[in-house]
């Protein structure tokens, strides 16, 4: 089924999958396939149908729903729409180091061994001088090795002074990579992110694009993500805040299409004013993208075709403006033939 072109075959072929799957009872099979070809009747039909011959098989199929973020499936029990939403998946991955003995946070110089190749005293001075390029690099080190652990040896700590050693745009990087530390932690995560939203601009732009990513590929019936990242799009607010609150959005949002969202982004990408910054309208356009990955969301789809037309050949020369055109072709993933009409406009 997945070699077929047309997507009217391919809904057929995965429709007679889905039937034989169930006739045979392999419900987590049945709900692969409903996930599939993106149909919530057949997704609710495979999970009623588990939830009465075994109640296990619901559950492992809920964290399935969970992992494929069909966030738009809900149950009236709320331990199975938890498993769904991932909100104890923070909890889960720790159980998982726990169990592996890999809780003690790791620092740059775990991944870089550089014990092993100091073989003089002036490399081991060297070491120690601080640049702001070895900084990032440690920032970056630091949060994708620790991430999803909760701690680190750099951002965590209470007295932690990391992220002052870093400048500028440097800054937002060491910000925002406390999302990765905490990520799936919400509550957590929001709390100590939150002391960052009143400070520099650089450290509120990371603050933003972390409040994103520890939102990432959850569902929180509060929604903090959208209800504190909007407000910060709007015109007169920094150009770095205003592109970290766009991706904040993509981000926490990505494959999970909330009309909030687009109308929260639209705007943005909409804007032809003298002072549109194509740099905030471009990440808009990715953001956009994200969130609607694959839906081909009309509205979505002439916003940004829209902005592109409108665009003057110095805007378009800009090397962020390519990031336009990846927010449309995410937004028509998979779609085939029903992208063609819109890449004819653009041309």
């Amino acid at each position: 089924g997945e070699y077929l072109i047309a997507l009217e075959d391919l809904q057929n072929v995965m429709g007679v999958a889905f039937k034989i799957y169930f006739a045979e009872r392999k419900y987590p099979d049945a709900l692969r396939v409903a996930m599939r070809i993106n149909d919530l009747s057949l997704v609710e039909k495979a999970m009623a149908e588990a939830r009465k011959k075994d109640p296990l098989v619901h559950k492992q199929m809920a964290l399935m729903l969970g992992a494929n973020k069909y966030f738009s499936y809900n149950e009236d029990d709320d331990s199975v729409n938890r498993l769904i939403s991932n909100e104890d998946l923070w909890e889960h991955f720790q159980s998982l180091a726990r169990e592996l003995n890999v809780e003690e946070a790791k620092t740059p110089a775990d991944v870089y061994k550089s014990h092993l190749s100091e073989s003089s005293s002036l490399v081991r001075e060297a070491a120690h001088v601080e640049s702001a390029r070895q900084n990032l690099a440690s920032t970056f080190v630091n949060g994708f090795v620790n991430v999803g652990f909760q701690k680190d040896a750099l951002m965590t700590p209470p007295d932690s002074k990391w992220l002052y050693k870093n400048k500028d745009h440097c800054m937002i990087s060491a910000a925002a990579s406390l999302g990765m530390i905490l990520l799936w932690n919400v509550n957590e995560g929001m709390s100590q992110i939150d002391k960052y939203l009143y400070s520099t601009d650089f450290i509120k732009a990371g603050a933003l694009l972390a409040l994103g990513v520890v939102n990432c590929g959850v569902r929180d019936e509060v929604d903090p993500a959208l209800g504190l990242l909007p407000e910060h799009l709007e015109d007169g607010k920094p150009d770095s805040v205003r592109m970290t609150a766009a991706l904040g959005l993509g981000l926490a949002y990505a494959g999970n299409p909330k009309e909030q969202v687009a109308e929260s982004l639209i705007p943005v990408v909409a804007d032809t004013s003298s002072k549109a910054n194509m740099e905030v309208i471009s990440i808009a356009c990715l953001a956009l993208g994200l969130v609607f990955a694959g839906t081909a969301n009309e509205d979505v789809c002439m916003a940004i075709a829209q902005r592109m037309m409108e665009a003057s050949e110095a805007e378009l020369d800009q090397p962020i403006a390519k990031m336009m055109c990846v927010g449309l072709g995410v937004l028509f993933l998979g779609a085939q033939d029903n992208a063609e009409a819109t890449i004819e406009v653009i041309k």
